[in-house]
């Protein structure tokens, strides 16, 4: 099953803020969720606790997306995308 990934405003914003080399290294982890966006097999997923359908990417060692899944539409819903200092202030 292939979802669509979409981004809201803010998380696109920082995305296109980063350098061209680290823009390709997210946006590669970023599409990884259209493949499989549930935790376990594939990527540094996890659900987030105590929130109902929120989950978080890390993506290399900097950043993180939290996203929603709309399993019925096969749609990603990424609400943040930043750093993981940053993410870990918010959630």
């Amino acid at each position: 099953m292939t979802f669509s990934v979409f981004l809201l405003d803010e998380a696109d914003a920082f995305l296109h803020e980063l350098s061209e080399d680290e823009f390709n290294r997210c946006l590669a982890g970023l599409n990884a969720l259209s493949l499989n966006p549930y935790p376990g097999i594939g990527g540094d997923k996890e659900k987030i606790k105590g929130r109902e359908n929120k989950y978080r990417i890390h993506i290399g060692r900097s950043y993180t997306a939290i996203y929603r899944i709309d399993r019925e539409k096969k749609r990603v819903c990424v609400s943040f995308f930043g750093t993981i200092g940053d993410a870990h202030k918010r959630y």
